[in-house]
């Protein structure tokens, strides 16, 4: 139903620094206000950690530990530009420091600037293999940059070094979504969404691959998992859930999907829509005008809403309203056939003949091939008194199907007007022939040798289509009056 790319969950990994030492020549009290400074950061009393570093980078600036700590602080706090510049001083000195390399790729990432990051974060690789977190970071660096051979040699690095973290796996099923290789992407997106059920991304991910990855039976768990919570429900995984359950037939539970989650669905108008085609599917059909009206308020050009809402009221004998809907359908969309056929076959259920006429032209301009359509117009142009034009189309039907019943009667009225009577007996005798139950032959050719004074060979005609039809009225009605007049 829906083609939507998985998330990824660009969170960084820092390394907290290990350093809780000063270097240099530092007095007592101000190696004891730095010891304190750390430990307020890690109860948690962020500011006044960054007050006390701050004081001591003042009167120690060249101090490595507290260009650490303070840069730390910094970068946790939103300002890595910050921490930059304490990094690099401290980088220079201490390039050995694998936590403050991770730290400051991580500030570099975080101001703009991802080859510096990624050059860190390979010095940290190098520096000890075993680490997660500079692949990890590298990883999702390639998955930023789209480079996702890259991205997923590092993030499986990492889930090595790292198996039950379940945001490593959750990227790794981005980026070999990325890479167009989607039975991986889905056993990643699964294996993230195992480890952490209530992670709505990690669900949504999951089940709307594997629905892509042609795996719709284990897909519906996942998307279970991912509108489990009514206010909390990813609208994508609800539609594919509805879809998926549509698929194996158990449309009472795609039903109920929907309107469990419709309180969270919002401007989705693809919600909408599915829950309109749903609640027809369940014959609560002003349900189903209603969905399909809320979709079209968010996307008024939604070609399916169109459609479907015009052909729901005109169902219902709403015809007034269900042409305006086709005319707009036909507009948007000039090259349906379709389109201009519900267009006509509503506007000549409400009278509208011109409006008719016009939507049965375009769909012959599209498909000359219509002959019913054909049909229809040539007997509104008949009706409009357009007879040349009428004329034109039975004679095309007939080109192509030469005992077409209702074109020969067609034609036999166009001889009738032009008082033809001979070609139109002979015209209205083919069409009975062709179709014995097509009455209104027999009511012309009842009229027609009338009018040539053969009025008990008329009678006769009309007997013999009330045979066919007993409940006719305009066969009855002549027979009525041809009797009286004898």
């Amino acid at each position: 139903m829906l083609k939507r790319l998985g998330l990824a969950v660009f969170a960084l990994t820092a390394i907290a620094s290990a350093q809780t030492k000063t270097e240099g020549q530092m007095p007592p009290e101000d190696r004891a206000a730095f010891e304190k400074a750390v430990a307020s950061y890690k109860d948690g009393q962020v500011s006044e950690s960054q007050a006390s570093l701050e004081e001591l980078y003042r009167k120690h600036p060249l101090d490595t530990g507290v260009q650490i700590w303070l840069g730390f602080v910094y970068q946790r706090t939103n300002r890595p530009k910050d921490a930059i510049p304490l990094y690099e001083k401290a980088y220079a000195v201490r390039k050995d420091n694998l936590e403050l390399v991770n730290n400051l790729g991580n500030a570099y990432l975080a101001s703009g600037d991802e080859d510096k990051a990624l050059a860190k974060y390979a010095e940290v690789q190098k520096g000890d293999p075993k680490l997660f977190e500079p692949f990890y970071n590298s990883g999702t660096i390639y998955l930023r940059k789209k480079n996702y051979p890259e991205a997923i040699n590092n993030l499986k690095a990492a889930a090595k070094r790292k198996s039950d973290d379940p945001y490593v796996y959750n990227n790794l099923g981005v980026a070999y979504e990325g890479n167009k290789q989607l039975p991986e992407a889905a056993e990643n997106f699964a294996k993230a969404s195992d480890l952490q059920p209530d992670n709505v991304v990690f669900s949504r991910n999951a089940g709307l691959t594997l629905v892509r990855a042609k795996k719709q039976k284990e897909a519906i768990p996942y998307l279970e998992r991912a509108t489990a919570d009514s206010a909390k429900a990813d609208i994508a995984a609800a539609n594919t859930l509805a879809n998926a359950y549509a698929r194996t037939g158990d449309n009472a539970s795609a039903l109920k999907t929907l309107e469990r989650v419709k309180g969270n669905a919002g401007k989705d108008s693809s919600f909408w829509f599915n829950l309109g085609v749903l609640r027809a599917g369940n014959s609560d059909l002003p349900g189903a005008e209603a969905a399909y009206r809320r979709a079209l308020e968010i996307n008024p050009g939604d070609l399916d809403s169109l459609n479907n809402l015009g052909i729901l009221l005109f169902k219902k004998g709403r015809y007034s309203e269900s042409t305006p809907i086709f005319s707009k359908l036909a507009g948007l969309n000039q090259n349906s056939v379709g389109a201009q056929l519900n267009l006509g076959a509503s506007a000549a259920k409400a009278k509208d003949m011109k409006t008719a006429i016009a939507a049965w032209k375009a769909a012959l301009r599209l498909d000359p091939s219509q002959s019913a359509v054909r049909l229809d117009l040539a007997n509104a142009l008949l009706e409009e008194e357009d007879y040349a034009g009428a004329q034109f189309h039975f004679r095309t039907v007939l080109e192509k199907d030469k005992n077409n019943s209702e074109a020969l009667n067609g034609a036999a009225l166009i001889y009738m007007q032009e008082q033809k009577y001979a070609a139109a007996e002979a015209a209205l005798r083919t069409s009975i022939a062709s179709d014995p139950k097509f009455v209104l032959a027999y009511v012309n050719l009842a009229i027609v040798l009338e009018r040539r004074g053969q009025r008990e060979k008329a009678i006769q005609t009309l007997q013999q289509g009330l045979k066919v039809d007993p409940e006719n009225e305009a066969l009855r009605q002549n027979l009525d009056r041809m009797q009286r007049v004898s």
